[in-house]
């Protein structure tokens, strides 16, 4: 029984997958691409400038609604009818309008921030603009419409680029115009989906519920320290670059995560299917659910953790070895020549990409577990790491001191939620693997970013070894879901 549900569970993943892969890493290669574009528009002060504004509305944002980015989609996602969808909408809706309100009342704070001062409104319009997006779509895709989940996203995208285009050309807004065009495509897409998809039903006079809005307090409070830590961790570096080395060599640095957004970007795909799949596998079948049957349910969701951890590993190493190799090439086509050298923080930054998306899986046993106090202390540790080596790595090494940071970080968290997380849903970490495709991609790694001699056959032979270990494992895992999909039809 067991091993069907994972089948059946392993399936409903790789559908839900497909169809954001589809709608979503087309739109984000769309934006990739025009990265030349900004680094021959902007300058590198400019660049690094506008990198800083949305970097601080990404910490901004779930402080602006006290937590729901992270935790609306956990409720919304175990709610059956439409009364329970209407009292998770409603309560999330009521939550973040409070939360909005108290946020422009206190936003008048960062007019004493010389960086940011005379960029106040824009900061506002982006954080208040980014959360309803965020409840719009997460509650669409809760209700396990992908495919308009999907489309929203790639015309999201469309809408940047077209907002892009008119702002930083014609208009030539500079900076602003590149930050104004991500509010506009937000606030349309928010918009066209609320007025499409009919959400003003769930929102009742009444429906909120104070037991659902404590719940989702409890739960998502916790995760906006948890967030903001894993901003701390993730972006902070961009800001102490900034300090220590100017906004020329942050422009450089920002340009350089540009590559690592590709895996980053990939990883968020699978990760919103994820999610979607793990709360589903953990709910009750039915609310009178005896202990057989829940332990049943435990030791299924068990063997899949177990199961899509080692394929999503496996992936990603893949995935990670295969852009280090590509780094010199890739930089030389997407970067103007002004940001060349750019290109040396990108091999230990894709490294540290792959660890932070690992941590991610481990850590949504956290979500599926509802402990968001473990998600904030465990992001607290590698936020306070992330500061220490910062402090001590840039004066010493510049941009790539602030890389390895990044780099450690993340392979603290990740190695604490792995050992932590298995006390609740204990599934199967073959160290082995792990071990030696960590070893083989930190030479990979090292030898590219040092480009020592013979660099190039070092980092075929390095790619060539990590297909060998996890190839035939993806392979086979794709070939027993095509045979269950076609025993299906």
């Amino acid at each position: 029984m067991a091993q069907q549900n994972t089948g059946g569970r392993g399936k409903l993943l790789a559908i839900n997958t497909t169809a954001l892969t589809v709608g979503r890493l087309g739109s984000k290669l769309l934006v990739f691409l025009l990265v030349r574009f900004y680094t021959f528009v902007l300058t590198k002060e400019e660049f690094g400038t506008a990198d800083l504004i949305t970097s601080l509305c990404n910490f901004l944002i779930p402080i602006a609604c006290a937590g729901l980015s992270s935790g609306f989609f956990r409720f919304a996602a175990e709610a059956r009818s439409k009364q329970e969808q209407c009292d998770v909408f409603s309560s999330g809706m009521s939550i973040l309008a409070l939360a909005s309100m108290g946020f422009a009342l206190l936003s008048p704070i960062l007019f004493f921030i010389p960086y940011f001062s005379e960029y106040v409104w824009l900061i506002l319009l982006y954080v208040l603009c980014a959360n309803f997006h965020y409840l719009c779509s997460d509650f669409i895709r809760a209700q396990g419409n992908y495919r308009l989940f999907a489309l929203q996203g790639l015309l999201n995208t469309a809408l940047n680029i077209g907002f892009n285009l008119l702002f930083l050309l014609p208009l030539s807004m500079g900076l602003i115009g590149y930050v104004l065009s991500i509010i506009a495509a937000d606030l349309t897409t928010s918009l066209l989906l609320f007025f499409y998809c009919k959400l003003w039903h769930y929102l009742r006079p009444g429906a909120a519920s104070r037991a659902t809005v404590r719940a989702m307090l409890r739960y998502s409070v916790p995760l906006i320290p948890a967030a903001l830590c894993w901003w701390i961790t993730s972006v902070s570096d961009r800001f102490m670059v900034t300090y220590f080395c100017g906004e020329a060599q942050n422009g450089l640095y920002a340009a350089a995560y540009k590559i690592p957004n590709i895996l980053t970007t990939a990883c968020g795909i699978f990760i919103d299917a994820w999610q979607f799949s793990a709360v589903l596998a953990n709910r009750k079948a039915t609310d009178t659910e005896t202990t057989q049957e829940a332990d049943e349910r435990r030791r299924s969701l068990t063997v899949f953790f177990t199961k899509i951890f080692r394929n999503y590993g496996a992936f990603l190493w893949l995935a990670a070895g295969g852009l280090i190799l590509l780094t010199k090439p890739m930089a030389a086509l997407l970067f103007d020549a002004s940001f060349a050298d750019a290109w040396q923080y990108i091999p230990v930054l894709l490294l540290a990409t792959a660890l932070s998306a690992l941590s991610n899986f481990v850590g949504s046993v956290y979500m599926v577990e509802c402990r968001g106090v473990a998600t904030m202390l465990t992001s607290l540790i590698g936020a306070l790491v992330n500061i220490g080596l910062n402090l001590w790595l840039i004066p010493l090494m510049g941009p790539m001191g602030a890389a390895i940071a990044t780099l450690i970080s993340y392979l603290l968290v990740f190695l604490i939620r792995l050992i932590h997380t298995r006390r609740f849903i204990p599934f199967r970490v073959p160290l082995v693997w792990l071990l030696l495709n960590s070893m083989i991609l930190g030479a990979l790694c090292t030898v590219m970013t040092l480009a020592v001699h013979g660099w190039i056959w070092y980092s075929l032979g390095a790619c060539l070894l990590l297909a060998i270990i996890d190839a035939p494992y993806l392979l086979r895992s794709i070939i027993q879901l095509l045979r269950q999909r076609r025993q299906k039809t």
